[in-house]
């Protein structure tokens, strides 16, 4: 598969509810990195497979996610940049947010090797703030 292939494997395995799937694509130490104020309960950098585990189950646990939709990829030799949409609610408050998002994933031999993600923080911590 090519890096554009995994990542586009990777969304369609989260889509589906298969996140054991969606983790089989990562490498075994992974870097996974959510640039964000302690108010976003699973922004942080993780490192390894089961890290991210961790940062999936506190996203779920505290977000009820209503539209998550990846719009354009653009692959430059092994790094493929997404370009994308969410609208989500916080569920410790009740609150609302939507934002456009990048994330950038670095693939090495068909495993996803490093993810980041730009998104609108100031929303999300807006929404997890009582």
């Amino acid at each position: 598969m090519t890096s554009l292939d995994v990542v586009r494997e990777f969304y369609a395995r989260f889509g589906s509810n298969n996140l054991d799937g969606a983790l089989a694509l990562l490498a075994k130490d992974v870097k996974w990195f959510l640039q964000g104020p302690r108010q976003i309960p699973y922004a942080g950098a993780y490192s390894g497979r089961e890290a991210v585990a961790s940062f999936f189950a506190t996203l779920l646990a505290v977000e009820d996610i209503r539209h998550f939709a990846p719009k354009r990829f653009y692959d430059a030799q092994g790094v493929v940049l997404v370009e994308g949409e969410e609208r989500a609610v916080a569920k410790p408050t009740g609150k609302a947010f939507e934002s456009n998002w990048i994330h950038i994933f670095e693939v090495e031999n068909g495993a996803i090797i490093a993810w980041r993600e730009y998104i609108d923080t100031h929303a999300l911590a807006t929404a997890y703030t009582p």
